[in-house]
């Protein structure tokens, strides 16, 4: 069996987006990210959207201006792995999309009320699969292993992933 790890973390300093985030969720989150153990280097690895694309670096790099509030460790059979780790590789240098963002509160108020305007003036805001937040990648991650969620991947917020993987680990266990 193989592991990686869904993360849920904040920065070290005052950032006024991630300020916005955890007041916003009534989180103490604001970014969510998968973290795996490199099988060539045996390096702690993070894998993120964040600051103008999909990338990857070493926790210890990433730990400098990062905090892991709290991550669950998921076990994957060897086949699944390849698949989420052939995601990951595939998906590096994707644009980050601030624009999704502000997309996002839009389609709860559309959630909320179900006035059809919401869901447009959310739609405005986003750009598909061109360019992806934090939480957008790692349902994308997650849906390889069959998490399924109630909204488009452009809106999902990540205490939407915290609530998938405390449901699916609930109901499964610890294997995906």
């Amino acid at each position: 069996m193989s592991k990686i790890r869904v993360g849920f973390s904040d920065t070290h300093k005052f950032m006024p987006f991630s300020w916005a985030i955890k007041a916003y969720s009534g989180k103490p989150f604001s970014h969510v990210y998968i973290a795996y153990i490199d099988a060539v280097t045996s390096q702690d690895m993070i894998a993120e959207s964040s600051n103008g694309e999909f990338h990857k670096m070493t926790r210890e790099n990433w730990n400098k201006k990062n905090k892991a509030v709290e991550e669950f460790e998921i076990e994957l059979n060897q086949d699944v792995y390849y698949t989420v780790m052939h995601h990951i590789n595939n998906h590096l240098q994707t644009d980050y999309s601030i624009l999704n963002i502000f997309g996002v509160p839009f389609y709860d108020l559309y959630e909320l009320t179900g006035l059809r305007i919401f869901k447009g003036i959310a739609k405005w805001f986003t750009d598909g699969k061109a360019a992806i937040i934090c939480s957008e990648s790692v349902g994308f991650t997650l849906a390889l292993l069959g998490v399924q969620f109630n909204r488009p991947f452009d809106f999902l917020r990540p205490d939407h992933i915290y609530r998938a993987v405390i449901h699916y680990k609930a109901i499964n266990g610890k294997i995906f």
